[in-house]
Parts: structure tokens; C-alpha cells; sequence
């Protein structure tokens, strides 16, 4: 089957995966596939597959398979009437929408968006998890790669995986991974075995798990594409559903207070305590479904498929603001976000279709105050942070170090032969994965490749970085683990 959207073809289930757009009703076909395979095991097609495999050793970086195209993936869409009829729909569209949708907030509490105080960045609202990109000095083995490059690997399903968590409460013992076969596992990262597996008839989701995030207590929050959260019980298989959307969940993130945030295609978040199992807010003023949000101190900005980027205060459940720049037409949806916490700056970055990078100082004011166009080859995929720098990766293969301050490029590093679709950051290490299944890790200080790891047979679509510890997981359905 084919995307109506998008054009990907050979699509199997209910929602095309590049771009979110809901198919026909699918045929009921599958079929297997070899390691080199551009189908997966769900019968879905694999973004680049071929190149790397479980377990393989850091040996080539290039990997063998020919990968899915830019232009073939998000990065190249566009959803601009191409008419003048067709404008003129659109525009109508967007006044009803402004007017069903935006509630007024676009002039409220400007120009300062988020001018916080101590007190309240440091609310039971605000992000106050562990941070990854650690300044302290990391194991050598981060420089030469683990002594086991075969790494350990946990064979969830023969179908995608969507979402991965890692217990940060419980000395990073414990990760959660879900996806398209409906439940979740648990894996001690320590012993290799697996804890639990969270899904059965009575309890858990009827679709795909499309978030899924630790409390501090040991409980698990996951959202999914059957519109709700699951709260889990920290033993036994029980849940709790927590429901109040209207359509898929994109996205679940959680804070040490138990307090978790969820987007949906419903095109609102919703703000939840999972110490109560209630709902405490519901945040509405998106025209179009919500596809990213970032914890932002004691506030969330959130991004939509149409570009619109809003900034809401959860202690008021009012939005602060909508961002934006000079020019935002043409610029797809939101494909990105991050938030950057320096002495000299508290910034939001928004990434796009277009391969530009938006930056707001959240202190000044809703209008932009840089517009960089990081990534020209397609959609920019991941925003991360080092002790000393932004980092951005994209459709264009390649990953960017860029200055904080002046936003200038100070690498651009082109070791990857495909879409990259994953990235995090540990320290000045910055560990990217691609549609080929290749871990890549670079020295953000120097721009230097240090090596690469072939994790996954197909994309790699989530990564965990610790100083003992790395974990990727991605569209073979495995999870794959190296000591560091």
C-alpha cells in the first residue's frame, strides 16, 4: 500500500511511519525478510536497510545497502496547495482554525515568554531528570569503542520499535522499550534478561505503543496510537488507563515529581499526575496534530505537523506564546525541537522539513532570533546539547556542531550513508544512528568520526547514552547493549 501523503510504499498497518498520515484499510499480507532486505519483518518497508547488523563489529562506518533517499522521506514533503483554489481553502481553513483552536493566547504574556524564577524552575512542573550531556570525564572506552563490539541483544518482536526509556531513578538498571506489536518489555540492562512483559488481553494498548517513559517510583506511563496512556503498575501486569484524548498519543515524557506530559494528533497536550492517576490540564490552541514538545524548565514548547511552535506555562496550563520567525511559510512540520540551558541563554531550537533551525531566547520575546539553514538536503531530525555546543543531525546524512552563542557551524560531519533518524549526546561524545543501523560516534570537540557500531539490521530509531553504558534499539525490533 501506498502513503496517499508521502509516497512510501509497501505500507502494511494503519499509519504511514515517515509522515503520520492515516491509510486505508490495509491488506493483511506480510512477510519476512533477510538481513539485507528492504522489507521488514512486520512486512513494512525498511527505511536504508541493509548496511549494518546486530551485533556486527565497528568495522565500516559506510555499511553495503542502498538506503532510502531524502527526497524519498519527510524531508522532501510538502502538503502547499498548489492552486490558487487550493490557497484560498487553505486560508480559509486556517481563519476557522484560528478561531475553533488559538483561544487568544497569541498576545498573552509577551515579550518575556518565560521569564522564571529559582522557585520555579524548580516546581514539581519542571524537567528536573537526570541530564545526559554530563561534563564529567567519560570511561576511554568511549574513545575506542567497547571491548564487546558484538554487543548484548534482547529480540523483542519481528515488528518495529517505536519508543525506549531507561530508569534513571534505579541507577540506570532497568529500560522500557515499545512498539508496533502493542506491548512493552522491561530488560535489566545488568543481568541481560528480561523483567517483564506488559502486555495481555485485559490490560495494555490495542495499537501501536508510540511513548513510553519511568516514573521515579518504577512505574512505567506509555501512550499509543488507541488514543490513551497506560499507567503500570510497579508489579505485576496491571495498568491503569488513563484516557481524555481523541486520537493517537506522539509522544509521553515524564519528571522526577511523577508529573507526565502527552501530545496527540488530537492536536492538544495533555498535562497528568500519575501519582493520582488524573488529568490536571488540557493545553488546546494547535491547529494541527502536536508532533513534538520539549521540557523547558517548568514549561513545555511544542511543535505541529503545519510548523507552529507554541510555549506553555504548566504551573497557569495557559500557553505563553507562539514562536515565530521573519519568514515561516513553506517550512513543513515540525521535525524537531530542543531546549538549551546555558549560563548566558535559555533558548528553544526548532527544527524543520525545510532543514532550518529556528532559535527563540524565551526571555525576550516570540520572534525568532536566529534563522539557520543547518541542514539544505532535508528535514533536520535531532537537536542535542554538549557542555559546549548545540548539535544538530538531519536528512542530509550529517551531523552539525553549532556555536551557541553565534549559531556558526563548527563541524559538519559526514560520516553517515544514510538518513540519520537518531542522536544523543553524552558528555562531548555525540552518538548518532542512521537507516542502515549504524551507530556513529564522533568527537564534538574536534569534528573527529571515533567509530561506528553496526547495532541494528534496519533504522535505528532510539538511543541511550551513559558513562558505563550505551543502548540502541530500532526498526529489526531488537535491542542491542554495549558495556562501556
Amino acid at each position: 500500500m501506498r502513503c496517499p501523503s508521502c509516497g512510501t510504499d509497501g505500507l502494511q498497518r494503519k499509519f504511514c511511519p515517515e509522515c503520520g498520515a492515516k491509510l486505508a484499510e490495509a491488506s493483511s499480507s506480510g512477510g519476512g525478510r533477510e538481513a539485507t532486505s528492504r522489507v521488514g519483518k512486520s512486512g513494512r518497508p525498511v527505511i536504508g536497510g541493509g548496511g549494518g547488523r546486530s551485533g556486527s563489529s565497528a568495522l565500516d562506518v559506510a555499511g553495503t545497502g542502498q538506503g532510502m533517499t531524502p527526497g524519498r522521506t519527510m524531508a522532501g514533503l510538502s502538503n502547499a496547495p498548489r492552486t490558487e483554489r487550493g490557497r484560498n481553502i487553505a486560508a480559509a481553513m486556517d481563519d476557522l482554525a484560528d478561531e475553533v483552536f488559538s483561544q487568544g493566547y497569541e498576545n498573552a504574556r509577551q515579550p518575556q515568554l518565560l521569564n522564571q524564577s529559582a522557585e520555579e524552575t524548580q516546581s514539581k512542573y519542571s524537567n528536573n531528570a537526570y541530564r545526559r550531556s554530563t561534563s564529567g570525564r567519560l570511561p576511554a572506552s568511549w574513545d575506542k569503542g567497547p571491548s564487546n563490539q558484538e554487543g548484548s541483544i534482547f529480540d523483542v518482536s519481528d515488528r518495529n520499535i517505536l519508543c525506549m526509556d531507561v530508569d534513571e531513578y534505579n541507577a540506570f538498571r532497568y529500560c522500557v522499550v515499545g512498539g508496533a506489536d502493542h506491548g512493552l518489555r522491561v530488560y535489566d540492562l545488568n543481568t541481560k534478561r528480561e523483567t517483564k512483559n506488559l502486555y495481555t488481553k485485559k490490560f495494555g494498548h490495542s495499537d501501536w505503543v508510540t511513548g513510553c517513559a519511568f516514573l521515579s517510583d518504577g512505574r512505567i506511563v506509555s501512550g499509543g496510537q488507541d488514543n490513551k496512556l497506560c499507567l503500570w503498575a510497579r508489579a505485576g501486569v496491571r495498568c491503569q488507563d488513563l484516557l481524555g484524548h481523541s486520537a493517537s498519543i506522539s509522544d509521553v515524557k515524564a519528571n522526577a515529581s511523577n508529573i507526565a506530559v502527552s501530545s496527540s494528533y488530537d492536536r492538544t497536550l495533555k498535562v497528568w499526575d500519575c501519582d493520582r492517576g488524573r488529568e490536571l490540564a488540557s493545553l488546546a490552541g494547535h491547529k494541527a496534530p502536536v508532533m513534538q514538545f520539549v521540557w523547558a524548565n517548568a514549561a513545555v514548547v511544542s511543535g505541529d505537523r503545519q510548523g507552529a511552535i507554541r510555549a506553555w506555562d504548566l504551573e497557569t496550563a495557559s500557553c505563553t506564546g507562539v514562536l515565530k520567525a521573519e519568514n515561516d511559510a513553506n517550512r513543513g512540520q515540525c521535525s524537531a525541537l530542543g531546549f538549551y540551558s546555558g549560563e548566558a541563554a535559555n533558548v528553544v531550537m526548532a527544527g524543520d522539513q525545510s532543514g532550518r533551525l529556528r532559535v527563540w531566547d524565551l526571555r525576550s520575546g516570540p520572534l525568532a532570533v536566529q534563522d539557520c539553514h543547518l541542514h539544505p538536503g532535508g528535514a533536520v531530525t535531532g537537536i542535542k546539547q554538549t557542555p559546549t555546543s548545540i548539535v544538530t543531525c538531519g536528512a542530509d546524512k550529517k551531523v552539525n556542531v553549532v556555536d551557541p552563542q553565534s549559531f556558526r557551524v563548527v563541524h559538519s560531519m559526514a560520516s553517515h550513508q544514510d538518513f540519520i533518524y537518531a542522536m544523543e549526546t553524552l558528555g562531548e561524545r555525540i552518538i548518532s544512528g542512521d537507516g542502515r543501523g549504524w551507530l556513529v560516534v564522533h568527537d564534538a570537540l574536534t569534528g573527529e568520526c571515533l567509530y561506528g557500531l553496526g547495532a541494528n539490521k534496519a533504522a535505528v530509531r532510539c538511543i541511550f547514552a551513559h558513562p558505563t553504558k550505551l543502548v540502541a534499539a530500532g526498526d529489526d525490533g531488537n535491542v542491542i547493549t554495549y558495556d562501556m
